[in-house]
């Protein structure tokens, strides 16, 4: 459990900044999963381990749930912009309608959703000889239901190529994620036989002897292995980097939010982070969430899909930058999950009382696109909601047939469980 004074400052700090939405930033709080730092805590407490699951990097990222949306009027002069840092563009609020900078223009313009995406899938779907596209994507804040729908989606416009027999080369897909984390899933692969834990924290039991490795700052951590501890698990830290235990009966691998929710979906994770020869021939990339510290490609056309501005979009390129807004996984219509790294999957609800009317969310993005080019396909994968997709991912992949079941706050299912616990 979080030591209370620890929390003071951060607290009176979330009350402040929170202020005007102050009983919806508490129902976030109580109700939503928090993916900050791939522990997975659901609402304050959930049985996983004693005590609260507030600290104070969940307390200093509340606001993000609670911006108001940015006047579109501010992306009008990309300039004025490139002289903002990241914490500054961030506070200029939520991105509220899709917009394109053409090459050549002082800035961002307003676009229709319809023009946007078919702008989009129209880039994608270049067929000249040695052209190819990238997809990337940070899964950090990208809830489970997206990242199943671009993995669909992934496959279904490789599929529409293959059949028109086009002279394009196959898409980069990759994660955006440091080289850190790369090595520790490939490790885990080789050694675990999977890319991450080999066994839910609710199933471990006395003198079970456990392995945690560890990469990144993941502020619960140590209340986890205490908890472990006090119910007799043999919790030992091992070096991700050195030669991984094998006298031990299970491992915990923690790492970046999200990245074992995309690996199990069947999103690729190269070994190394594509070379620069690799992302210089392309002829569109599609980048969901932010790039962070990561190059910007240097393609023609550059699409981004998330909620806030970053530094990245506000580097020109040859041909056009577009935008995407997208809601919050708090916002989606059938709530979202979130897959924590010792495999338990936990349900967030949709929490009300704020939203962008703008934004899409994440994973109606994926069909909107898919829909320009094949729309008996994009019918097969749409959704009215994120249960239908969960209803889908339950079906085709066995490990989440849990997910089908989820619907509540609180409810979680373990990957290879066929129900919620």
């Amino acid at each position: 459990m979080s030591r209370p004074d620890r929390l003071v400052a951060p607290a009176l700090g979330a009350l402040w900044t929170n202020r005007a939405r102050l009983r919806f930033a508490w129902d976030v709080l109580r109700h939503g999963v928090c993916n900050d730092c791939s522990l997975g805590a659901s609402g304050l407490r959930d049985g996983t381990i004693p005590g609260n699951h507030l600290c104070d990097r969940r307390l200093r990222r509340l606001p993000r749930v609670t911006a108001d949306a940015l006047d579109p009027a501010r992306l009008a002069d990309a300039a004025a912009l490139q002289r903002l840092d990241r914490a500054a563009l961030r506070d200029l609020g939520r991105l509220g309608t899709p917009a394109i900078w053409r090459a050549g223009t002082r800035g961002f313009q307003p676009l229709e959703w319809t023009d946007a995406t078919h702008l989009l899938e129209s880039r994608l779907r270049d067929s000249r000889e040695g052209s190819a596209w990238s997809l990337l994507v940070d899964p950090s804040d990208v809830d489970l239901e997206t990242l199943y729908q671009l993995r669909r989606t992934v496959g279904a416009l490789e599929r529409r190529a293959v059949d028109r027999a086009g002279l394009g080369l196959p898409p980069v897909v990759d994660l955006i994620v440091s080289a850190e984390e790369r090595r520790l899933r490939h490790r885990a692969r080789q050694r675990l036989g999977g890319w991450g834990s080999t066994a839910p924290l609710t199933q471990l039991g006395t003198g079970d002897p456990v392995a945690v490795l560890q990469i990144g700052r993941h502020p619960l951590l140590d209340d986890t292995i205490r908890a472990l501890r006090h119910r007799g698990v043999l919790a030992l830290r091992a070096d991700p980097e050195q030669d991984w235990p094998t006298d031990v009966r299970h491992t915990l691998v923690y790492g970046q939010p999200g990245v074992l929710a995309a690996l199990e979906v069947g999103l690729e994770l190269a070994e190394e982070a594509p070379t620069a020869a690799a992302l210089d021939r392309l002829s569109a990339v599609w980048i969901v969430g932010e790039l962070g510290a990561s190059p910007v490609p240097a393609a023609g056309f550059r699409a981004h899909q998330a909620a806030f501005l970053e530094p990245a979009m506000l580097r020109a390129a040859g041909e056009a930058v577009l935008l995407l807004p997208t809601e919050l996984p708090t916002e989606h219509v059938g709530g979202s999950s979130f897959v924590a790294d010792d495999g338990t999957v936990r349900f967030s609800p949709q929490v009300l009382g704020h939203g962008i009317p703008g934004a899409a969310a994440g994973w109606e993005v994926a069909v909107r696109v898919l829909a320009h080019v094949d729309t008996d396909v994009a019918s097969g994968l749409a959704a009215h909601d994120s249960q239908e997709i969960r209803d889908a991912l339950a079906r085709e992949l066995p490990r989440f047939a849990g997910v089908a079941a989820l619907g509540e706050p609180g409810v979680q299912a373990a990957l290879g469980a066929s129900a919620p616990g």
